[in-house]
């Protein structure tokens, strides 16, 4: 078994870190004001349910870019890679 890669690792856990701040940032408080607000059917998830979905969505990201750092040999593949998966996060935060 491989060892840990503490800087890959700390680099994945803050650039999902970072763009739920950007999120947060983003929405505010405005999220829970217009989610109160739609008409949903009775089967739907809760706020706190999105939020959980929305965690995994986060961890999920952070085994992506610490597999992206550590498995892929060439560093011109990493930069697009990570820069792919950046933009993917990003859009998802929009």
């Amino acid at each position: 078994m491989p060892a840990l890669n503490v800087p890959a690792l700390l680099f994945a856990v803050a650039l999902s870190l970072g763009m739920a701040i950007v999120g947060g940032l983003l929405t505010g408080n405005q999220l829970t004001l217009w989610f109160a607000t739609l008409c949903k059917p009775r089967f739907q998830l809760p706020l706190w349910g999105f939020v959980c979905v929305g965690l995994f969505g986060y961890l999920v990201d952070s085994v992506i870019a610490y597999r992206l750092l550590t498995v892929v040999p060439e560093q011109t593949d990493r930069i697009i890679a990570l820069t792919a998966l950046i933009v993917v996060i990003l859009y998802n935060e929009l």
